[in-house]
C-alpha cells in the first residue's frame, strides 16, 4: 500500500492509501472541511487528482471514472452528516465511512451502484 497526502486547494491535505485496484481516502476533518468549502468542485477536483495518483504510481489506470468516484466520495460525507443528527445510528455509520474504499467493479461490490448514479451526473 502506498499512502499518498494529496494538496488541495485551501491547503487542504487529503490522506489516500493507494493499492493495486483501489484507492482508500481517510474520511477525517481535512476531506469534510475540504467538502464543506469546495463543495462537488472540490470534490470533482479530488477525483482527478486520486486517479492521476494512481497512475503515477502504478503506471496504469485506476478504472472508475472520475464521475462516479467524485459521487461515492459525496455520498459517503453526506451519509454521515446526515447520521450525525441520530445519535441511535451516529456510531454504527461513523464506523463504516472513516475510510472510504473505492474500488474497480471487480473488487468493489458497490461499484455498480456509484457508476449507475453518476450517469445521471
Amino acid at each position: 500500500m502506498v499512502k499518498r497526502i494529496l494538496s488541495e486547494p485551501g491547503s487542504y491535505k487529503i490522506t489516500v492509501n493507494f493499492e493495486e485496484k483501489w484507492a482508500h481516502i481517510l474520511n477525517d476533518d481535512a476531506l469534510k472541511a475540504f467538502y464543506n468549502e469546495y463543495e462537488q468542485a472540490g470534490i470533482a477536483r479530488l477525483s482527478l487528482d486520486i486517479l492521476i495518483n494512481y497512475k503515477e504510481i502504478f503506471k496504469k489506470t485506476l478504472y472508475i471514472t472520475p464521475q462516479s468516484l467524485m459521487i461515492e466520495i459525496m455520498a459517503h460525507l453526506d451519509v454521515e452528516s446526515i447520521a450525525s443528527k441520530f445519535p441511535i445510528v451516529r456510531n454504527y455509520v461513523t464506523s463504516h465511512t472513516k475510510i472510504i474504499d473505492c474500488g474497480e467493479e471487480d473488487v468493489d461490490n458497490n461499484r455498480w451502484l456509484w457508476d449507475l448514479i453518476s450517469k445521471s451526473f
